[in-house]
């Protein structure tokens, strides 16, 4: 019995190390966005008025979709919501990319706040769920992290990229 408790100990400690690295991946998109908003004003012939409603799109869905996630998780477990809000945020993140109007973009950006929005509230349902009080803190600051770490390591891969870009758009021809 002790090894089972011993197990399952263990394995909360790497379900916590999914979050971070779900949630980094999520906070990266908001990392990157400032740095490209000068090729996509470019791309697709956006003011900053368009560029901040883009923004908005996002934040508005993001901020609307919790309150029912939240009562979801409640009723229904997290399961099966988190995962659908992780292969909603990976849906939405590909439809960007083929993004061909401004109007087609902002759709995009509110799509992925809308799928982005549960994935905070299940990971704090999990963290509320899977670790006894003792250990609440500590797994809910190595959540809270994660967001903060995106910024600190995802704007210089951001920029490698774009300095790198004309180069593999060269290789592509």
């Amino acid at each position: 019995m002790s090894e089972q408790i011993k197990k399952k100990s263990g394995f909360r400690w790497f379900v916590l190390a999914l979050i971070f690295c779900i949630y980094m991946i999520a906070g990266a998109d908001r990392s990157n966005i400032g740095m490209v908003v000068p090729y996509i004003q470019e791309s697709f012939h956006m003011s900053n008025t368009d560029i901040g409603a883009m923004a908005s799109f996002f934040y508005i869905t993001y901020a609307v979709v919790q309150i029912p996630s939240g009562h979801l998780y409640g009723k229904r477990g997290v399961r099966k919501l988190y995962s659908l809000s992780i292969v909603l945020t990976s849906l939405a993140t590909f439809i960007m990319g083929f993004a061909n109007s401004a109007l087609h973009l902002k759709f995009a950006r509110a799509l992925l706040g809308f799928s982005e929005g549960p994935i905070n509230i299940g990971s704090l349902t999990t963290i509320n769920r899977w670790f006894p009080a003792r250990e609440k803190g500590i797994a809910t600051g190595v959540f809270m992290a994660s967001i903060k770490f995106a910024p600190a390591f995802v704007p210089p891969v951001c920029a490698w990229i774009i300095i790198c870009y004309p180069v593999v758009a060269v290789c592509q021809r």
